[in-house]
Order: structure tokens, then C-alpha cells, then sequence
């Protein structure tokens, strides 16, 4: 929990020292009368919840899992970073922190492990921040944004710039900023959050001609952007952020020396929660929530991990983590029932709406193996297109992770939260071949016992199945093997 430290000082923030509780939380079991009279008193709006203010988490007290000498340790990594993450696993929150620490904040983080365990020169930068998160508008328009934020924080003259000005221009102005910060002696830092919305956003619908090319035309604006920070010397730092890295877009052509670091050992940890951070940050929460459920912490937190976590994103580390999201929401609604939070906001929509989620071959993830290079193999416009094999794309949507088994690596659901929501997404989108129904029949077939029964019911479902579907799919014996799986899942096998 984050305490306030000694008074508060005139136009200064609050310096804070973190004291999470690491008392052991009981293991064993309780009575109804010892839970009822032992659950402490928690405040559930210490949990920030959508919250990605580093300064109000800060202000108002709020738990924060400290995560600040990984944050330094990416830092001094390298001068040029791109990291993937899904939505909702604390990207912007990780940047913004990122942007104090640049900007040589120092008694913001004291007590923080970034001050305790890590000895760091507090080198002050003058940070663009171009946010492309707060809604996939114009990409000209987030730069100037960007720009005047920059300008009236350091008292430059901004030239008057709107969204009718040209990619030319507004770089223009960009330089002469940089160039007037650094005169002043600055350093300067580029932090761009969620580079991609404003390519993934068309991949939501099938693409017009003119999506198409609005998509390339982002690509374009991102490239020349991002080479116009490459190709100034007096940038010192560059930091990148997005779902998915599309590797042979426009923008990471010009790009090039960014380091992605989305699957080092380094990062395996930084985007969630570990096991550890349960007990040491929410100790309260969890033991008030155990005891209105009736049961021991170790068991919730059993219980919680099955659910939550599983999230791996490195090949190089086995280290796996929770969604913060969903912990979050949990604790702070201190719910008896598991729901599926992260899912429901943070699942993009196209997924069971496009084409190829139709002819994804789930029964075989478990058994194919996967390497690094085919996160390399796919780009947004090729999304659209029957040759797109969506694997590695999912996993950087957070719906499927790496998994290791032997000396290879293969996909799977991270939780049960996905499993069974994404299943669910793709029986809802089958619904017009009676998955449903037939989901429901078959579970009174299995709790009769009937297994003749429930056996003419499967061979009825596949009789069911159409021979010509959208999208030329049933070329695709994976169809079939999605549409056995689908409905295994949905009636409870």
C-alpha cells in the first residue's frame, strides 16, 4: 500500500514510501465463526481499477505492485524499445511511469524499488508523449497534440497547427522543438503509446478499398514519423508500444533499431501480476474475500491462478502472470463468483466475426509447435486473407499463449477465463448450425447417461454442418475439427 510520507509541500506531489504487507496469510482452513470474525477491514477503493494515473495512485494511496527497477532495468536495456503487450495489461500506466522517471522525478518514487535496489543517475528529459490510446483519430492530429503538450509545458511558442496541416509540416515543427529543448539543455525522450490503433482499428470490419487504403496511408504517416525520430540525433530515448507488431509495415521498416524486447526474460513479468504480488500487495483482499467465500487464502489463490493466470510471453522464460485487470476487478468488487472482466473489455470485437476465426483449427494448437519467427508473419491487410494463420497474432491479443512441453513450444488457452469465453464467442457466431442446441441436449444425454443418445445427437450435429460455408472454409478440415471442439467445450467435455 502506497502511505503518505511526511507533510505535503507546496507545489509538490506527495512522497511516498510503499509498505506492502509480507505477514504469511493463513494456510489452513477456518470456521465460519473464526472467518466472520477475523476478515479485516479493507477500503476497496484503494484498488485502481481503469486507472492509469500514475500521479492519482500516488496521490490518493492507492495499491501499486511495484514494478519500478524492471521499468529502470528496460531504461537502461537500450535508447530504443518496442514492447507488445494485449489491451488492458498496464501499457500506458508502465509508459507513464516510464515518463516521470525520464523527466527526473525522483521524489515521486521514493521508498519505490527503482530507490531501494537499483542506483539510478536521474538524467532529466523533455518527453513527447504521443498517446494514440486516447482514440484512433487522425494520426497527424495525435503528433500536434504531442507537440503543443510538449510546447506549453516548457514555455516554447507553438506554431498554430490543426488537422488540415501536412505530415511535412508538422515534422517541421517537431525539430524545431527538439532542436530549441536541446539548446536549452535537455535531453529528449519519445514515448508513442499504442502505435498500432490507428492501423487495427480497420481490422475490425472486412476491409473497404477505401479502409485499405486508409490503412496504408497510417502506415505511411507512422513511417515517416518514426524515421524523422530515428534520424535525429539529439533523441537519446525512443519508446514504442502497441498489441502487435506488425514487422514488415511501413513504420518498422523506417524504425529498424528498436529493440523488441516483447519476449525477453527481462519483460516476462513486467505487463501482470505474479503469485508472489498477490500475497505481498493484497493480503487484506484476499482474506476478506476468502472469508465471504468460506474458504482458506491459499485456496482462493489456487482458485484465482486456475482462472486468471498462464499468461507467458517469452520463449526464453517460463515465468507466467496474472491479468491486473482482472485481479483488480475481482478484489475491488470482492466477488464469490469468478467472471470473466479482462474478456469483456479487453477482447477486441472482430474476433469470432472475421472469416479465418471460422477455420482456426483449435484441436491441433496443443500439438503444433511454434518459434519466434512466426510472430514475423503477419500483417494487418493479410488478416482479411485465407492464407492468415492467426495463432501468434491471438497471442499478442492475450486470447492464446505459449506454452512450453518438452523441448518445444506450442499455443494454448492461458486460463479458463479465455477458454471458455472465446469458445463461447465462435458457438455464438455458429449459432445458425444449432451448436447450441445441441450443446444443451447433449448435456442431458450426459447427465442420463444415455450414450447412445448422446452419440446420434453428435452424428446428427455434423449431418447438420453444411458443405458449402462462407469464406470457401470447408476446403478446410480444420473447419471441422473447430466446429467438434466448439461443441465438446460448450456442453461441458
Amino acid at each position: 500500500m502506497l502511505e503518505q510520507k511526511g507533510p505535503v509541500r507546496s507545489g509538490k506531489v506527495r512522497r511516498v514510501i510503499v509498505q506492502p504487507k509480507r505477514r504469511k496469510l493463513e494456510e489452513t482452513p477456518a470456521t465460519d465463526q473464526e472467518m466472520k470474525s477475523s476478515a479485516p477491514t479493507i477500503d476497496v477503493n484503494k484498488i485502481p481499477v481503469s486507472s492509469e494515473n500514475f500521479l492519482d495512485i500516488i496521490n490518493k494511496k492507492m495499491v501499486y505492485v511495484d514494478k519500478t527497477d524492471v521499468i529502470h532495468d528496460m531504461l537502461e536495456f537500450s535508447s530504443s524499445i518496442f514492447i507488445a503487450r494485449p489491451r488492458k495489461f498496464g501499457k500506458s500506466l508502465i509508459l507513464e511511469i516510464m515518463l516521470h522517471i525520464l523527466e527526473g522525478s525522483k521524489h515521486l518514487f521514493e521508498g519505490l524499488k527503482i530507490c531501494t535496489n537499483r542506483e539510478r543517475e536521474w538524467t532529466k528529459h523533455a518527453v513527447f508523449r504521443f498517446n494514440f490510446a486516447q482514440n484512433a483519430g487522425d494520426v497527424v492530429v495525435h503528433l500536434i497534440l504531442g507537440i503543443e503538450d510538449v510546447c506549453n509545458k516548457y514555455g516554447i511558442t507553438v506554431e498554430q497547427m490543426n488537422e488540415s496541416f501536412k505530415l511535412k509540416t508538422v515534422l517541421l515543427e517537431f525539430n524545431r522543438v527538439v532542436n530549441t529543448l536541446t539548446n536549452q539543455g535537455c535531453k529528449i525522450a519519445v514515448l508513442v503509446d499504442e502505435y498500432d490503433i490507428p492501423i487495427v482499428k480497420y481490422i475490425e470490419k472486412d476491409h473497404t478499398e477505401e479502409e485499405l487504403l486508409q490503412i496504408k496511408n497510417n502506415s505511411e504517416l507512422l513511417s515517416q514519423f518514426f524515421n524523422e525520430v530515428k534520424n535525429n540525433r539529439n533523441v537519446s530515448k525512443f519508446i514504442v508500444t502497441g498489441v502487435a507488431k506488425f514487422t514488415k509495415t511501413l513504420h518498422f521498416s523506417a524504425a529498424n533499431h528498436l529493440k523488441d524486447v516483447s519476449s525477453l526474460p527481462l519483460t516476462s513479468t513486467l505487463y501482470g501480476y505474479t503469485r508472489e504480488d498477490l500475497k505481498t500487495y493484497f493480503s487484506d483482499y484476499l482474506e476478506a474475500l476468502a472469508c465471504k467465500k468460506g474458504q482458506s487464502v491459499s485456496k482462493l489463490i489456487d482458485d484465482i491462478v486456475e482462472y486468471y493466470n498462464g499468461y507467458c510471453f517469452s520463449f526464453s522464460s517460463d515465468a507466467t502472470v496474472l491479468n491486473p485487470f482482472d485481479i483488480n476487478e475481482l478484489l475491488k468488487e470482492q466477488s464469490t463468483q469468478f467472471k470473466p472482466y479482462w474478456i469483456r473489455h479487453g477482447r477486441p470485437t472482430y474476433i469470432g466475426e472475421k472469416p479465418w476465426a471460422e477455420c482456426v483449427d483449435i484441436a491441433s494448437w496443443k500439438d503444433t509447435s511454434i518459434s519466434e519467427t512466426n510472430f514475423d508473419r503477419f500483417e494487418p491487410v493479410s488478416i482479411s486473407s485465407n492464407t492468415f494463420i492467426p495463432g501468434p497474432f491471438l497471442v499478442q491479443l492475450g486470447l492464446l499463449t505459449i506454452c512450453k512441453k518438452g523441448n518445444g513450444y506450442y499455443l494454448d488457452f492461458p486460463n479458463m477465463e479465455v477458454k471458455s469465453t472465446f469458445i463461447e464467442a465462435l458457438v455464438e457466431k455458429n449459432k445458425e448450425h444449432l451448436m447450441l442446441e445441441h450443446a444443451r441436449v447433449c448435456q442431458e444425454y450426459i447427465r442420463s447417461n444415455d450414450s447412445d443418445g448422446f452419440a446420434d445427437q453428435l452424428k446428427s450435429f455434423f449431418t447438420c454442418l453444411p458443405y458449402a460455408h462462407t469464406w470457401r472454409i470447408v476446403k478446410f478440415e480444420a473447419y471441422y475439427h473447430t466446429c467438434l471442439y466448439k461443441a465438446n467445450v460448450s456442453y461441458g467435455v
